[in-house]
């Protein structure tokens, strides 16, 4: 949602960039899993770990 309302809410450009860098990563990531080359726990592990550096506090695509 930060995209789409960010010059509503003021967020600042950075923030949007940062939201679109994780989706990227996070994209990148399932198909690394979906080409079987990571494990289902690897996935886990540095998604958790995105979600961390990104401040990302839900995953409401799952």
């Amino acid at each position: 949602m930060k995209t789409y309302y960010s010059h509503i809410r003021g967020e600042s450009l950075l923030e949007m960039n940062d939201f679109m860098r994780y989706s990227m990563q996070l994209a990148f990531l399932r198909q690394l899993l979906d080409k079987k080359l990571l494990t289902e726990k690897e996935y886990a592990l540095v998604k958790s770990r995105l979600m961390k550096d990104y401040k990302v506090v839900s995953d409401l695509m799952t």
